[in-house]
């Protein structure tokens, strides 16, 4: 899930991870209010909604550029 929030910000076309309207991000980190991602399941594997969000903004710069498309 990180792969697919994170491809607007490589790509350029944003400057926050939760600018890209078309993503489930918003939702999971309650600044939107969707239905379609399970929050429950996604938050799950986390103790804190502010541990999913570092998790997100860490591993945009942990994961090696070349795999990015």
């Amino acid at each position: 899930m990180t792969y697919i929030h994170q491809n607007p910000l490589r790509q350029k076309l944003i400057n926050k991870l939760d600018d890209w309207p078309y993503s489930s991000y918003p939702d999971l980190i309650n600044k939107r209010t969707g239905t379609l991602p399970k929050k429950e399941f996604v938050l799950a594997l986390f103790n804190t909604l502010e541990e999913f969000e570092d998790f997100s903004k860490i591993m945009i710069e942990r994961i090696d550029p070349k795999y990015w498309v």
